[in-house]
């Protein structure tokens, strides 16, 4: 996740941010927190996803 986070932001230190800070997508969540859920990585990718695609974020 923290490879798709990086290129999504182009910096590896706003992706280590962005996964430990709560989202609201994800439930008020760390992305980092839901990835070992049943749905977690996929949902955090989909909201990377929506943020790259000017979304979401």
């Amino acid at each position: 996740m923290l490879s798709v986070a990086e290129e999504v932001f182009g910096d590896r230190h706003k992706a280590q941010r962005w996964l430990r800070k709560p989202v609201f997508e994800l439930g008020h969540q760390a992305p980092c927190a839901v990835l070992c859920t049943s749905t977690g990585y996929s949902d955090a990718h989909a909201v990377l996803m929506r943020i790259d695609h000017g979304i979401s974020g």
